[in-house]
């Protein structure tokens, strides 16, 4: 608190003397007694930053906000000070607010068609992660998988601020497959014959003809 003293002026000559009481004030400076320690939030959080302060007229922050709790969404690492102001002069406390970012993942090789019997591979690079796996188990950037029939694999990458998931389909194909309608004939030397096909799930037909529709009409001959 203000300290106050009463200062006595005498002035005298051969005609007397005379006295005056002075009042004397004393202001203490302003003081920021308490502030915040330093916070480590996630990237989106909302942070109160406190200061408490002592013989002030004023209490700002560097950021614009007036009194003492300030309420803040960084979006990088800041810092932040808080400013005690009075008529003799100002005290400056500051206080650091880490912001951390949730782990990212980016696909370098995704969802594939492959034939039954082939492998493929799948790749993303993480960014910070504090932990990587695939749901295979594997923890490498990239695996091969060979799945029989066509499946899922995610990619999860994790830190204090949560889970990110990137899922790939590995679609596996079936070999080309057809049903004969019309097969093996006997037929005599002129005679014409129709031979025929059912391809499974759309399959394109080639024939040895060159012909590529499900039936093709031939008339061998003996030597054919």
């Amino acid at each position: 608190p203000p300290t106050t003293g009463v200062i006595t002026a005498t002035a005298g000559n051969e005609c007397g003397t005379v006295t005056d009481d002075i009042l004397v004030t004393v202001n203490p400076l302003p003081e920021i007694n308490d502030i915040t320690e330093e916070q480590f939030i996630c990237l989106g959080d909302t942070v109160d930053l406190l200061a408490n302060a002592t013989d002030f007229d004023q209490l700002t922050w560097s950021n614009g906000t007036n009194g003492p709790v300030n309420t803040v969404i960084p979006d990088s690492t800041q810092s932040y000070n808080a400013i005690a102001i009075n008529l003799c002069g100002t005290d400056t406390a500051g206080v650091d607010v880490n912001v951390n970012t949730p782990p990212e993942l980016t696909t370098l090789a995704g969802e594939q068609d492959i034939c039954e019997g082939e492998s493929a591979t799948l790749a993303v690079q993480a960014a910070n992660e504090d932990s990587f796996s695939w749901s295979t188990g594997e923890a490498t950037d990239s695996i091969t998988v060979a799945p029989v029939q066509t499946d899922t694999f995610i990619a999860s990458a994790t830190n204090e601020c949560g889970t990110v998931d990137s899922s790939f389909a590995v679609n596996v194909l079936s070999l080309p497959a057809y049903s004969v309608v019309d097969g093996a004939q006997d037929i005599c030397e002129g005679d014409t014959i129709s031979l025929s096909v059912d391809p499974d799930m759309g399959n394109d037909v080639l024939w040895s003809t060159g012909s590529t529709d499900t039936s093709v009409q031939v008339s061998p001959t003996v030597n054919s």
